[in-house]
């Protein structure tokens, strides 16, 4: 990084980018790398993880990825295949609020196609208990935070790259 900025910035600066670069890392980068991606056999294995196809409609994309996260919730570890599923997950969650947005369904005054978007996908996602008052403010809870940390990564990558959601440290994941 000094080639490229020490004329732009001062040293002091430098040194303080660098040292916030390094953080941004994972410490155990380069063994993470060695063990993992060795491992890789792409983003749909393991056989429980249903992979969207081309027929689908965007809420069934959503459903089916919604799915893939639960699963890999389940997993001791958090891996890539997480991260990039949050990332789709939030994709066809702004879609289908494009999509809701541009329809002609009638809308209450005051409610956006968000909270429509939400309602929409939770009822296709719980289609047998999504009646149940109890678990339905908890699972619109639950959307968001998947939705907010979606909206974080996918910002993350567009600056940073998706080589970003493999070696981010879980210090610069939490606090962003």
């Amino acid at each position: 990084m000094t080639p490229m900025f020490s004329s732009a910035m001062s040293q002091t600066k430098l040194s303080e980018v660098i040292r916030t670069g390094d953080l941004l890392v994972r410490d155990d980068a380069v063994s993470f790398l060695r063990d993992q991606l060795l491992l890789w056999t792409g983003m749909w294995d393991p056989s429980d993880l249903r992979a969207p196809s081309s027929e689908d409609s965007i809420a069934d994309h959503f459903v089916k990825i919604s799915h893939s996260i639960s699963v890999l919730e389940g997993r001791t570890h958090i891996d890539l295949r997480m991260l990039l599923h949050r990332i789709l997950q939030y994709q066809y969650y702004v879609r289908i609020v494009d999509e809701i947005e541009k329809s002609r369904i009638q809308k209450q005054p005051g409610v956006g196609a968000a909270t429509y978007a939400i309602e929409f996908l939770l009822q296709r996602l719980y289609p047998n208990d999504w009646g149940l008052v109890e678990k339905k403010e908890r699972r619109k809870q639950l959307l968001h935070r998947q939705n907010r940390l979606g909206k974080r990564l996918t910002r993350l990558s567009g600056y940073f790259g998706l080589g970003f959601l493999l070696l981010a440290s879980q210090e610069a994941m939490g606090r962003m």
